[in-house]
């Protein structure tokens, strides 16, 4: 992994809150610019995943890892998505699941974008219960992270628990950024699924289907995250299935992703982390 000279986006940033945009609206003050809009301009400026590899620290490759292999490291970086079977032991999962589904009465909803019910975790809030243990590993796979790249510490843990037919559309979590001193920005996504092993997308449904950015020194275009299915190689997308005990990794501000519609409840565990 080599870092590479400094973009422009800082400057993208300011001339779009200095009003200086294909947005400027000459009798106004203030220029209302929707994330859509932002995202598609910073786009328009830099390939995403070039500015979030500028977040990855210099030698990266040579620390040794707790979750994540060198490969799974150099695949984060060069891809910007990795999937990782085996995350949590199958036992914990069940244990998870049960747990998640007691508690989804207590989540909100959001009608709009996604169908699902979620609640925000915190570390030992369960008593040290099945979904402190995923938190844990999450926790050991943020200090891999940490070797890899500039994080700022924090974490939020959310639980989600998708009726059937739920889904949530195409988003990106964060903006693209590679200013290792940014408080505002998520850098990374993981997603730990807590479904059962019967788990069948072809008939389930729920998969996650993200688009990675093509960028010029991609030689294979065609190639996807371990776990992936191509769906349209021209835009690099793939759907990767919710397996159980699976984890799907991803730069936050470089990758587009939806969940596809679900046939029956779907529980995973996200970790945003900063």
């Amino acid at each position: 992994m080599t870092k590479q000279a400094p973009s422009n986006s800082e400057s993208v940033l300011a001339s779009v809150a200095a009003g200086d945009s294909a947005f400027d609206d000459d009798d106004a003050d203030v220029v209302d610019v929707t994330e859509a809009e932002l995202l598609a301009l910073l786009d328009a400026n830099e390939n995403p995943l070039l500015t979030c590899r500028r977040l990855f620290l210099p030698g990266a490759g040579r620390h040794r890892l707790q979750v994540l292999s060198a490969a799974d490291a150099d695949r984060l970086y060069r891809d910007g998505v990795v999937v990782i079977d085996g995350f949590v032991d199958g036992a914990t999962v069940a244990s998870a699941r049960h747990s998640a589904l007691s508690m989804r009465s207590d989540g909100f909803r959001d009608n709009d974008a996604r169908d699902d019910v979620i609640a925000w975790l915190h570390a030992g809030q369960g008593g040290g219960g099945p979904l402190d243990a995923v938190l844990a590993r999450l926790e050991c796979l943020r200090r891999d992270l940490s070797r890899l790249i500039a994080l700022r510490g924090t974490v939020e843990y959310q639980l989600a628990v998708y009726a059937p037919g739920g889904r949530y559309e195409k988003h990106r979590d964060a903006l693209p950024i590679d200013d290792p001193e940014d408080d505002l920005q998520r850098r990374v996504t993981a997603i730990c699924y807590l479904n059962d092993d019967e788990w069948d997308v072809a008939s389930d449904g729920g998969a996650l289907r993200v688009f990675v950015p093509v960028v010029d020194d991609d030689d294979d275009p065609g190639r996807t995250p371990d776990g992936g299915a191509v769906v349209d190689n021209g835009s690099r997308c793939m759907d990767i299935e919710p397996r159980a005990g699976r984890l799907a990794l991803f730069l936050s501000g470089a990758i587009d992703h939806a969940v596809l519609p679900a046939h029956r409840e779907r529980v995973a565990v996200t970790a945003w982390i900063r």
